[in-house]
């Protein structure tokens, strides 16, 4: 499981060269357990400033995921002569953590001039905490694409969204609930935003131990049965 993981993690930066060809949509994974309230005010005990770091990893994601789509935009029609549709944006995340997710992405559009302000085509609610985690998240994706497909909302690709040490584990949920028979010729990719790989992020040695309990977890989910094996 360790030679597997450290070998898909080395290739996750370089996956973002690639921008979909087709008409996509770009799903954000929420991270961990933050709420709205999991501001840096008050924060004290161990558990509140890890909601904190936790925060502020997720809201950069959705920063990257509505940057991601400016430059996918650029990219395909750096003249904007409107021939080709940007893609969307989904949200999936806890049903706490959805609105201030929402709250982000319409923060960061009214930032950008009208032509790159974020399509929010919708939110994808993986259950409430405490019921909430990567198996309920990766469900609710299969139904949220289940739902799209009967309506013939059918994309080219879909990215979904997280942190770099994270791409690993969510593939092996993907195969294991949109396993690649049924994706209906639709291209779903996991890809990484730059987090673990970042020195202005995370120091070395905890970038390693955030690396080193992600292998683990992807043992001990894999052995339960909530996501697939890699050799599956």
């Amino acid at each position: 499981m360790t030679q597997w993981y450290m070998d898909r993690y080395a290739r996750v930066l370089s996956d973002l060269k690639n921008f979909p060809e087709r008409n996509a949509a770009i799903v954000v994974l929420s991270h961990g357990r933050f709420t709205p309230e999991g501001g840096p005010n008050g924060a004290r005990t161990p558990k509140q400033v890890r909601i904190v770091e936790e925060t502020k990893e997720c809201q950069a994601r959705v920063r990257f995921a509505f940057d991601r789509m400016v430059q996918w935009r650029l990219w395909h029609d750096p003249e904007f002569n409107q021939s080709l549709m940007q893609p969307v944006i989904a949200l999936s995340g806890a049903t706490q953590q959805l609105k201030t997710m929402i709250d982000w992405i319409i923060i960061r559009s009214m930032k950008k001039e009208r032509r790159h302000r974020a399509l929010l085509r919708s939110t994808i609610d993986c259950e409430p905490f405490p019921y909430a985690n990567s198996a309920t998240q990766f469900q609710a994706i299969r139904r949220w694409f289940d739902r799209e497909a009967h309506f013939g909302h059918l994309f080219g690709t879909v990215e979904l969204l997280t942190s770099d040490y994270h791409v690993p584990r969510c593939e092996l949920y993907l195969a294991k609930y949109l396993p690649l028979a049924e994706r209906q010729g639709t291209e779903i990719r996991v890809i990484g935003m730059p987090w673990a790989s970042d020195p202005k992020r995370m120091k070395p040695e905890a970038a390693e131990s955030l690396k080193q309990g992600e292998i683990r977890r992807c043992l001990q989910y894999a052995q339960k049965g909530d996501c697939a094996w890699p050799w599956d």
